[in-house]
């Protein structure tokens, strides 16, 4: 899940509660972090980045990439087995 926006007076205690990480970490608006994003999948994305601002804005823009090798707590391995028979058909 991500939650993301311009969130100037939001408590985010229920945000960080469900659990949510806030991620952004550099100022977004002057020495204030105002565009937020929180999110589970911290893991499969890389550090935002806070670019410069677009147009005539006075917040930063916040880029967010996928990850190129996400880290994961367990890589799922899947094995499957199959009864074999004996060569004269018997089980």
């Amino acid at each position: 899940m991500i939650v993301l926006g311009d969130f100037n007076r939001l408590r985010d205690v229920a945000l960080i509660s469900y659990p949510l990480k806030h991620v952004v970490k550099a100022p977004t608006r002057k020495a204030s972090v105002l565009d937020k994003i929180y999110t589970n999948l911290q893991d499969w994305y890389d550090q935002p980045v806070v670019l410069p601002n677009i147009g005539r804005s006075d917040h930063r823009a916040v880029l967010m990439s996928a990850s190129v090798n996400p880290k994961r707590e367990h890589d799922q391995d899947i094995t499957v087995v199959r009864r074999s028979r004996d060569s004269n058909g018997m089980a």
